[in-house]
């Protein structure tokens, strides 16, 4: 059995489709914050394929808090990407990680566990994408970018080639071209102002 578990139901229609022709089975994940979901009613079988499409919100950190839980009680959970998604061979995708419609992947491409590439991005070949990531809609990333963990790209970004984004980045601005490194912990917000590191 193919489960394909699901928190926010909009996000569903892109594979509907493809669950339709597996006879999967649609689990929705009951959530009153996003952050918590009470797993204790589902009954999860070793034998089953499991899909996590969408947390209750586009919070790395509540994706990441949902995969550790069902990590937890033994929910082995698998990559899954649409059939209107175009990968080229050798492309390596872990665990958890989510490729939506109309994407396009080059070879040599690696993305890490429990990441989401949303609708009609483009990744260039030879491009690094760590675990925990989001990279949002209509994001270019061009050839050998690499993208470090828990990293949170807007819409409409383009990084330019052999760019590296470290770990903990915020890119929250729409239709920016990254030409430079991009430090640890940096955000980039036009309401805050551009560059502006938040120290802990």
């Amino acid at each position: 059995m193919k489960n394909y578990l699901i928190s926010n139901p909009y996000l569903l229609p892109a594979f509907l489709d493809d669950i339709e022709q597996s006879n999967g089975k649609i689990i929705e994940l009951k959530s009153d914050d996003g952050f918590n979901f009470d797993l204790s009613q589902i009954a999860f079988s070793g034998e089953d394929d499991n899909y996590l499409i969408s947390n209750g919100n586009f919070s790395n950190q509540a994706r990441l808090t949902l995969f550790a839980k069902l990590m937890e009680c033994g929910v082995r959970l698998k990559p899954l990407i649409c059939s209107k998604a175009l990968c080229s061979p050798g492309v390596k995708i872990g665990m958890a990680s989510v490729i939506y419609s109309n994407v396009l992947i080059d070879s040599n491409v690696s993305i890490g566990f429990n990441s989401i590439v949303a609708p009609n991005v483009m990744i260039e070949h030879e491009v690094k994408i760590g675990n925990h990531c989001f990279i949002g809609p209509n994001v270019i990333l061009e050839q050998g970018v690499v993208i470090g963990n828990n990293v949170y790209i807007h819409g409409n970004c383009r990084i330019t080639k052999e760019v590296k984004i470290e770990r903990d980045v915020v890119i929250n601005d729409s239709y920016v071209v990254i030409r430079e490194l991009v430090k640890t912990g940096m955000i980039l917000d036009s309401d805050i102002g551009d560059f502006v590191r938040i120290l802990r």
